[in-house]
Formats: structure tokens, C-alpha cells, sequence
């Protein structure tokens, strides 16, 4: 379903739509990843909140699936602020 003209968030040189609901949008004040080989959400919640359990935050806003579900190098993930 189309909702109309996203809004156009700015990454450091990256320009994204910012096509999520109002709840599940990008902060203006998170930060971006990119993915390196061997990199895995429960390490990576763990280096940005100190706290491994909380890999669903990054899951949920890069709307990934599951803490098991391998990351590509190369790809980016958009790190919420808490």
C-alpha cells in the first residue's frame, strides 16, 4: 500500500526513504552499521547498548526476523538509540 511521499532521511552520505509506520521510524539521532564479516545482532547490541539481549531492537527496526538470521557483509543496519 502506497501511503504518499515518504520522507527522505539523511545517513552521512546516504539519502533513505523513511517508508516504516510512525512507530517503527528511524530516529534522527541513531546511528548506521556496516555489516563486517561475523557481525551478529546479539554482538552488536551488545557493543551499541551493552546489553546482548536487547538484539531485538536492531531486529525489529531493520525489520529482521530473528536473532539467528545471518547478516551479509556489506549490507547496513540502522543502530536505534535507547
Amino acid at each position: 500500500m502506497r501511503r504518499g511521499k515518504e520522507p527522505i532521511i539523511a545517513w552521512n552520505d546516504y539519502q533513505l526513504p523513511d517508508i516504516r509506520l510512525p512507530e517503527t521510524a528511524i530516529q534522527a539521532n541513531s546511528q548506521l552499521h556496516h555489516v563486517q564479516a561475523g557481525d551478529m545482532l546479539d554482538h552488536l547490541a551488545f557493543k551499541y547498548y551493552g546489553d546482548e539481549s536487547m538484539w531485538y531492537i536492531i531486529a525489529d527496526v531493520n525489520e529482521l526476523m530473528d536473532v539467528m538470521v545471518p547478516l551479509t557483509p556489506g549490507m547496513s543496519l540502522v543502530i536505534p538509540s535507547i
